[in-house]
């Protein structure tokens, strides 16, 4: 999310918190001595793992909560250690713990949750007290209460607290809707039956949980379906993501302290950011987790680098400055820096004709805006980078691991701008990849240039329509689901074509002015497809799509197969827009240079991250079909990766991952496991840490087994040459370490 949405904070109610212990054992056995092989401890329960989560998604959170005794100064101490805000109350006695015990040669998670010592009722008023005072600073955007009452609260406790919020709210701000702040919940039993009545925006619910408030047996996934779809309405609320699994069974599948509520912490942040509450829930864009932006946290010394003078011959002319480049519109007072596509008639290298804008450098006579000067050494150096990742897929050894340290350049318009006006977004884009080129000469990255339209794109040719929040740096979501009853509408639903329907024809439009003006040294991503499940999230809506993957299964293949249909054919029209593969990173919309025969990639953020199983029913085929017509190149998902072995169990798998360290870190463990010999991993760098001892870290961990591509974005002040030479020395000392080679 972006800075500006940062503004608005998200207060959240962590009435029973807990430290989360989880201990890792090689086989768990009644009567037996365990000495754990891992030990992890974490301020948990989950009013803090909704916070931790929306923390971890840009989100400004204060938790307001319940604490005891030296358990709850640590939870305090943790929190702040995060850089999140702890308003607590204190009660007499110990803050609990609940334990997790990971059986690693079953994966089953068995789990201790103590209930908590009783707290006294000044406890309880103190903690309302402090939510009321929060709410009166005027600045909360949404409201959390998750989790389980300490013993000793009031049984109403989470339904006083919605009412304080109705009533402090409703006479004094309100969101740009007219609602009120929306309240999410996620609790059980009494809790949930008392807010209930409060109509809270959003239910985080399971079956039996939802089953247990209706007065319905959950046996199935015909009567989950039923049990949430009753608990929703009840509440006259939108109902997100119900288990048809056991509520709280003795084992679950394998997971972390601290991991189980994601869900909850997005939407709450997505509710914090827009200031408003749909109808149904829109699936955040892919650019509010995975931006092209700038990061802060890396701080170079202050002496000016030999980067920051005029370019030398070998890395480019001097006038090919990124401070020096700007769009002027064409003259005669056309819009459109580009000619429309049509049917069968590429691109290429074609003249642009007289309504085509150019780039120039300021004060310079206008020249074709496809002549930037492209030295030889330039040209050499593009051809020593793209020998490195060709290595690299082919499992060869390398000296040295490839870093990809990529400059953004400051921009003068808003993401909507650049959205709305192709020049603009094309200007910014330009100027991004001619600062890496220049300020990061020793990085590996190839710039790429990225044609934007959007990650619902694909859904729009369907028949969905965008929705811009009020924050003009957040990419556009999509208004209400298209598909209200899968079964009946799948066959129905009309096969798009990428040159008339929605915003493809715009966006093929953009893959070749973006082309164009790369002139084939600047290669041009493809649109952001989002991948199938994400786009029949889009058209049906993100609780629908999970019930239908039990309900109604043989339904959503034949809808995920027309998705995949239009996906394929608007992968062909952007190569043709783009004027061939040679011209082309990829086939999607990930900022990497894949080599020939190996430019596939798919994303997968939905199915992917709710287990192996659904990711081999509902992605594995359909990413399949990519990999073979396009080659083996690369899987999208920012994480958790659950679904990790599941990667690469098929011949037609991905040969890399990019994923964002902020969401995959505790998943590397796994991923060196499985990756092994298989495939390798962009890993991108949040900007919340120091990017040389993460990279350490990081080779540390996954040497010998798996190449992890350090992906970092700065800015043209933060020194991007000076990091390169910091990485470098570790980026050598992996390559020595590495076990090269794929397995056959």
């Amino acid at each position: 999310m972006s800075a500006r949405a940062g503004r608005r904070r998200i207060v959240a109610v962590a009435a029973n918190p807990s430290i989360d212990r989880l201990y890792e054992v090689d086989h768990l056995g009644q009567g037996a001595i365990h000495r754990p092989l891992a030990v992890v401890a974490r301020a948990g329960g989950k009013g803090l793992n909704a916070a931790r989560a929306a923390v971890a998604l840009g989100a400004r959170v204060t938790v307001v909560g319940i604490v005891a005794g030296r358990a709850g100064d640590w939870i305090v101490e943790q929190l702040a250690g995060l850089g999140i805000d702890a308003r607590m109350a204190l009660a007499r006695g110990e803050t609990r713990s609940c334990i997790s015990i990971l059986d690693r040669s079953t994966g089953l998670m068995t789990e201790l949750y103590e209930p908590g010592d009783e707290i006294g009722p000044g406890a309880w008023d103190e903690l309302e007290a402090t939510v009321a005072a929060e709410l009166a600073r005027g600045d909360v955007g949404a409201l959390t209460l998750s989790g389980s009452l300490p013993p000793g609260a009031p049984a109403n406790g989470f339904a006083r607290i919605a009412r304080l919020v109705r009533v402090a709210t409703a006479g004094g701000r309100r969101a740009a809707t007219g609602g009120l702040v929306p309240i999410l919940v996620d609790t059980y039993g009494p809790a949930l039956a008392g807010v209930l009545a409060e109509r809270p925006a959003v239910l985080k619910v399971n079956a039996a949980e939802a089953g247990e408030i209706v007065g319905l047996v959950v046996d199935d996934p015909a009567s989950a379906a039923v049990a949430g779809r009753s608990c929703a309405s009840a509440a006259r609320t939108v109902l997100s993501s119900p288990s048809v699994s056991p509520a709280r069974s003795s084992s679950r599948p394998l997971g972390r302290p601290g991991s189980c509520r994601p869900t909850s912490g997005a939407l709450t942040r997505w509710a914090a950011a827009t200031r408003s509450w749909p109808a149904s829930p829109r699936r955040w864009s892919r650019a509010s987790r995975w931006s092209r932006r700038p990061y802060g946290a890396w701080r170079p010394g202050s002496r000016t680098p030999s980067c920051l003078e005029p370019a030398s011959s070998t890395l480019g002319p001097p006038q090919n400055s990124w401070r020096r480049w700007r769009w002027c519109p064409p003259e005669g007072g056309g819009t459109r820096g580009a000619p429309s596509i049509s049917r069968g008639k590429p691109l290429g290298s074609s003249t642009m004709g007289g309504t085509s804008s150019a780039i120039h450098p300021e004060g310079d006579p206008v020249r074709d805006r496809r002549h930037f000067l492209v030295s030889v050494g330039m040209r050499d150096e593009l051809k020593r980078r793209q020998d490195s990742i060709r290595s690299l897929f082919a499992g060869q050894r390398l000296d040295s691991v490839p870093i990809h340290v990529q400059v953004t350049a400051p921009a003068e318009t808003t993401v909507r701008e650049r959205y709305l006006d192709a020049e603009k977004q094309l200007d910014a884009a330009l100027a991004s990849a001619l600062a890496t080129w220049e300020l990061a000469p020793s990085s590996d990255v190839i710039p790429t240039l990225f044609p934007d339209v959007g990650c619902s794109c694909l859904a729009s040719a369907f028949g969905s329509q965008y929705y811009w929040g009020d924050d003009l740096e957040q990419t556009p979501g999509v208004t209400s689901p298209i598909i209200t009853d899968l079964e009946q509408q799948v066959e129905l639903l009309a096969e798009p074509d990428p040159y008339r329907d929605g915003w493809l024809p715009e966006g093929l439009r953009r893959v070749g002015m973006f082309a164009d003006a790369g002139q084939g040294f600047f290669p041009v991503t493809l649109l952001d497809a989002a991948g199938g499940p994400n786009v029949a999230a889009d058209l049906m809506g993100m609780t629908e799509l999970l019930l239908a993957f039990y309900t109604a299964p043989d339904a959503v293949r034949r809808l995920l197969e027309k998705i995949q249909r239009l996906f394929l054919s608007t992968i062909r029209a952007g190569i043709q827009a783009a004027g061939g593969e040679q011209n082309i990173a990829n086939t999607d919309f990930y900022p990497a240079w894949f080599p020939e025969g190996a430019k596939g990639h798919v994303s997968d953020d939905v199915s992917s991250a709710f287990g192996p199983n659904m990711y081999m029913q509902f992605s594995a085929p359909y990413h399949a079909q990519v990999f073979e017509q396009f080659g083996r190149g690369g899987l999208h998902n920012c994480g958790p990766h659950p679904s990790h072995a599941a990667y690469v169990d098929s011949p037609l798998s991905p040969r890399a991952i990019d994923a964002v360290d902020r969401y995959s870190h505790g998943d590397l463990a796994n991923l060196k496991r499985s990756l092994r010999k298989k495939a390798f991993v962009y890993l991108g760098w949040e900007g919340n840490s120091d990017p040389i001892p993460w990279y350490r870290g990081i080779m540390e961990q996954m040497a010998p087994d798996v190449v992890v591509i350090p992906v970092i974005n700065l800015a043209p002040t933060d020194r991007p040459e000076e990091l390169c030479q910091a990485l470098r020395p570790i980026a050598d000392e992996y390559a020595k370490r590495m076990d090269w080679g794929w397995e056959t």
